[in-house]
């Protein structure tokens, strides 16, 4: 089986993270290193893809500026989204060809070990319409936007966990019309990352096939 290395980085600067996947990738890109997952919490940030839509933010970017919360345009697919604390982030670095991969089935499996890691806490969820990422009952609960570069991925998914989920009713969520929830809302209790991280691993290298 195919072997990953795994960075659980806990709370981070969302540039910081960023940055880091560019060199990785680079890195990846040239067989430097192996497929590599970070697994992160970013202090509060608003991100827009590639061909996001900053219409897609209902308020203007100054009142942003002045939470001290800050707003980058990247390279990922999809469109605004916001990142908290709470929040599970996973960035997958991996060589889609070495992974006998496409990108369409790259996303699908994310989505999967999302829906795998809710399945053990006894919460069904479901791939909505054509939209990307993994829903309960019609409320969102982990988005995903990916990039390829030099055939590598990087960018990733957002699974909400424990979080502050007002920050969502400044953006029309991945430019949609949808109610954002977590996994501690939809289990009405408090849960933490800790708990669950160890979970979403397994279920990574469950669905990826990573030993």
């Amino acid at each position: 089986m195919k072997k990953i290395e795994i960075f659980n980085l806990g709370m981070r600067e969302y540039k910081e993270i960023w940055n880091f996947q560019k060199v990785l990738v680079e890195k990846r890109s040239k067989d430097i290193i192996g497929d590599t997952l970070i697994l992160c919490e970013h202090f509060p940030v608003y991100t827009t893809g590639a061909r996001g839509n900053k219409r897609n933010l209902l308020v203007d970017e100054s009142l942003l500026k002045a939470k001290g919360i800050m707003l980058y345009h990247v390279e990922r697919g999809g469109d605004i989204t916001f990142h908290g604390p709470g929040q599970l982030v996973a960035y997958p670095i991996i060589k889609l060809v070495d992974a006998l991969i496409g990108i369409k089935k790259f996303v699908y499996n994310l989505e999967e070990v999302v829906m795998r890691t809710l399945k053990e806490y006894k919460i069904e969820a479901e791939r909505l319409n054509n939209n990307i990422g993994v829903f309960v009952k019609e409320k969102k609960i982990a988005s995903i936007g990916v990039a390829v570069k030099k055939g590598v991925t990087f960018h990733g998914l957002a699974f909400n966990i424990n979080m502050d989920l007002s920050y969502f009713k400044l953006i029309r969520p991945c430019g949609l019309d949808v109610e954002m929830t977590d996994l501690s809302k939809e289990l009405n209790r408090e849960i933490n990352l800790e708990e669950v991280t160890p979970l979403f691993i397994e279920k990574f290298k469950e669905v990826f096939e990573y030993n």
